[in-house]
């Protein structure tokens, strides 16, 4: 999970798509769609980039839940074009691993939600 958040951090799409497996799946939750393989991973991060004026997200714990799958908490405050800030709350983020890449992600505003979500995946 920190080699997410330091490629993140970084601005580097590229090197963060070195840590998702090929035909990885990413949800986030708030657009109730899924991105799928890095063909469609990375151009949806770098858009999560030029959206926003200012977005600060912080990463404040992560909880490895077994099975492979990590919980991660933050916050994330966002500031649009025209200097409104349309984005502020907290963030909880799941990430599954098969070895050392991830397979499936989701971004969450609701971390209860996160945690069933996260339970489905370590079944299976």
């Amino acid at each position: 999970m920190r080699r997410l958040w330091d490629a993140w951090s970084r601005g580097s799409v590229a090197d963060l798509t070195t840590q998702l497996h090929p035909r990885v799946e990413w949800t986030c939750m708030a657009l109730d769609r899924p991105f799928r393989g890095h063909d469609d991973v990375a151009p949806w991060m770098e858009d999560l980039r030029r959206r926003w004026k200012s977005l600060t997200v912080s990463f404040d714990a992560t909880e490895d839940l077994g099975g492979g799958v990590v919980l991660g908490r933050g916050r994330a405050s966002g500031f649009d074009h025209s200097g409104d800030r349309t984005l502020d709350g907290t963030v909880t983020w799941v990430v599954a691993f098969d070895g050392d890449v991830v397979v499936r992600g989701s971004v969450w505003g609701d971390e209860q939600a996160a945690r069933a979500w996260a339970a489905r995946q370590r079944r299976g």
